[in-house]
């Protein structure tokens, strides 16, 4: 009788309760590394935030000095330019133009391509003033469209005429009022862009200076007397301030 082999049972594998807990509970760990970035970025916000905030209040707690700026017109752009003087004042004017006559009074002047500017000076007495009368800008000086009281310093100001702003061919006449008596009259042509630049800055540099205006000359009326020289045959009369002999020949 032959012998029969009894089946062996499958072999299973038992896991220990440790090993079984633990795969149970364990999850991936990518979640976690997202919310610790998110946590750090958060944490670096507010600190910058802070850091705003703390910066801004100490800036408005501490007022920062003034510092004055030079006009460029006086200290820069006028720094090398040449000097014009006369009787009663002196200006700066640029070292592209030239001094000279324009209509028989004492002028600068410049050509700029095709163009021909310059700037005419004269000085009036307080007694042509008073006969010429008002201008325009001394009648309607609310009209600011074409009249301008431009300030040169403490106690001179300049009184700019512009003309009317259709005519390409318009002249500005300025006055500036002497404080010891009378004006002194200049008259800018053409009037554009660059040449009420020019005239600006040209009239920021001007100054008085400390003579008086020329008195009107006096003449002395003499006596009409004659005096016989020695040689009996000549005769001269009173001459000169003091009205006296001229001398014989």
């Amino acid at each position: 009788m032959e012998e029969q082999s009894i089946p062996q049972p499958p072999i299973v594998q038992v896991k220990n309760q440790s090993e079984s807990e633990t795969e149970n509970t364990s999850f991936p760990k990518w979640p976690l590394i997202i919310i610790v970035l998110f946590a750090i970025i958060i944490l670096s916000a507010g600190i910058y935030l802070l850091n705003k905030s703390s910066s801004n209040l100490l800036s408005k707690q501490t007022p920062s000095p003034t510092t004055t700026i030079p006009s460029s017109t006086s200290v820069s752009k006028t720094a090398n330019w040449k000097t014009y003087k006369y009787s009663l004042y002196s200006l700066t004017y640029p070292d592209t133009w030239s001094e000279g006559q324009e209509n028989g009074l004492p002028a600068l002047t410049h050509q700029e391509k095709n163009e021909h500017w310059s700037i005419s000076m004269e000085i009036i007495s307080q007694e042509q003033v008073n006969l010429r009368g008002v201008t325009y800008c001394g009648t309607y000086p609310e009209n600011t469209s074409r009249c301008e009281t431009l300030p040169i310093n403490n106690t001179v100001k300049a009184l700019i005429d512009w003309g009317a702003k259709s005519n390409e061919e318009a002249q500005a006449n300025i006055e500036i009022s002497n404080p010891k008596g009378g004006i002194i009259a200049m008259r800018l042509a053409p009037v554009n862009p660059k040449t009420t630049i020019i005239l600006r800055q040209i009239l920021s540099t001007f100054k008085f200076t400390n003579q008086s205006p020329p008195a009107p000359e006096q003449k002395t009326a003499c006596t009409q007397e004659a005096k016989m020289c020695p040689d009996g045959k000549t005769y001269v009369g009173r001459i000169g301030p003091n009205c006296e002999f001229a001398p014989c020949p």
